[in-house]
C-alpha cells in the first residue's frame, strides 16, 4: 500500500508540475529558483509546495513574473489549489495508509494468537476436566474429603490435584456404563 501510495503522489506531482510548466513556462526562470522552467526545477517546486516550503514566496514570484490579470489569477488559483489538494487529500491518504498499516499488524498478530473464545473454551474444557476428574476419584473411594479443610485428600494425606489426571484416559468404572457407589469415607 505504500508504495502504491508512492507511485500515485510521484504521478499527481508529475502531472502538476507538466501543467504549471505549461502555465509558467520559462517566465519566472530569472526571478527566482523554485521556478517550472525545466521539468527537473518543476518537479522541485512542486514538491516544495506539497511540503509547504515558502509556498508565499513562489506564488508572489509567479504574480510578480505573469503580466495578464487573467493569467496571474490563473497563477494564484492553480498554486493555491494545489497547495489545498496537497495539505489535505494527499497527506491525510499518506496517514490514512500508515495507520492501515499498524491495524493489518495488529490484525496478524490478533490471528497468531488465540482469541478471547478460544482461551475462554479452554478454561471451561480445563475446569469441566478438574471436577470431573475429582468427582470419579472421589466416588471411586481413591480420595476422600475432609471437611475442615474443604480439601480431597489422596490415601496417603497429600492433597488431591485433578490436573494429575491425564486428559483422555477412561475414568474406572466410565467404560463399561454402570455406575460407581459414592463413598461417605470422611477424614
Amino acid at each position: 500500500p505504500i508504495a502504491n501510495l508512492c507511485v500515485f503522489l510521484l504521478m499527481v506531482c508529475t502531472t502538476v508540475a507538466l501543467t504549471g510548466r505549461y502555465v509558467f513556462g520559462a517566465a519566472m526562470d530569472d526571478i527566482t529558483r523554485s521556478n517550472f522552467g525545466s521539468l527537473g526545477t518543476s518537479l522541485l517546486t512542486t514538491f516544495q509546495l506539497l511540503t509547504g516550503d515558502t509556498w508565499s514566496e513562489v506564488v508572489f514570484d509567479a504574480v510578480y513574473s505573469l503580466d495578464a490579470l487573467q493569467r496571474k489569477m490563473l497563477a494564484v488559483a492553480f498554486i493555491v489549489l494545489w497547495i489545498i489538494f496537497a495539505t489535505f487529500v494527499l497527506t491525510n491518504i499518506f496517514i490514512a495508509v500508515i495507520i492501515e498499516n499498524f491495524e493489518v499488524v495488529r490484525t496478524i498478530k490478533d490471528i497468531k494468537r488465540p482469541g478471547h473464545i478460544y482461551g475462554m473454551k479452554k478454561l471451561v474444557s480445563n475446569a469441566w476436566h478438574r471436577y470431573y476428574s475429582t468427582m470419579m476419584a472421589y466416588r471411586r473411594g481413591d480420595i476422600q474429603f475432609n471437611r475442615v479443610t474443604g480439601q480431597y485428600h489422596l490415601p496417603s494425606g497429600e492433597v488431591f490435584d485433578a490436573s494429575m489426571v491425564p486428559r483422555g484416559v477412561p475414568v474406572r468404572g466410565e467404560a463399561s456404563g454402570g455406575t460407581v457407589g459414592m463413598t461417605n469415607r470422611l477424614l
